[in-house]
């Protein structure tokens, strides 16, 4: 752990803390990382930050290396010929720089709520035309249904009605036969005689 506390391609460049501490590390599009938090304190820049090599306080930053140094860094050997801005300019120029390479993300972001708010438009408007399909479909059938008991019963009354008139004409029939019935053995009785 303590190579990766030195690897300055792990480390925020301005909180200086490995990225497996990070909550929320951030990547910008120049590939340079930093903590979510970090970017926000950006306008306040931080110049309370003590250099880890020299104990001294971060008060400039290297172009070259893209990182805030101490005093004492800038003449060392390893920021030889780096070139070096005040911390707080470089903070302005890199929020400048940030603040552009935003832009296009605050568009796309405004798009994204934009399909978001059509979308859940459409989602309501399916959900009221399905509120009221379903009353559409709910009612037809109630009429349906109501229309199949009336038919129903209309074929019911009908088919009582034909089955009394047909009883009615085989009891007249039957009737007609027993007299006939009768007519004929009184015949029979009267020839016999």
């Amino acid at each position: 752990t303590n190579s990766m506390k030195q690897d300055p391609q792990l480390c925020c460049t301005f909180s200086l803390q490995p990225l497996m501490c990070f909550k929320e590390p951030v990547v910008l599009s120049c590939s340079h990382s930093f903590c979510k938090g970090c970017l926000k304190s950006w306008s306040d820049p931080p110049l309370n930050l003590v250099c880890r090599v020299h104990s001294e306080r971060l008060k400039l930053f290297c172009l070259t290396d893209q990182q805030p140094v101490c005093v004492v860094c800038r003449d060392s050997k390893v920021h030889e010929d780096h070139r070096f801005r005040p911390i707080v300019e470089a903070a302005q120029d890199l929020r400048d720089e940030l603040d552009k390479s935003l832009l296009p993300l605050k568009k796309n972001l405004q798009k994204a709520k934009d399909f978001k708010k059509e979308f859940v438009e459409i989602a309501d408007c399916i959900k009221n035309q399905v509120y009221q399909t379903k009353g559409q479909i709910e009612a037809e059938f109630k009429k349906l249904h109501q229309f199949l008991v009336e038919e129903e019963e209309s074929r019911m009354k009908a088919l009582r009605e034909e089955e009394e008139q047909k009883t009615q004409r085989m009891k007249d029939k039957m009737a007609a036969v027993s007299r006939e019935i009768e007519a004929l053995s009184e015949m029979s009785e009267n020839t016999k005689v």
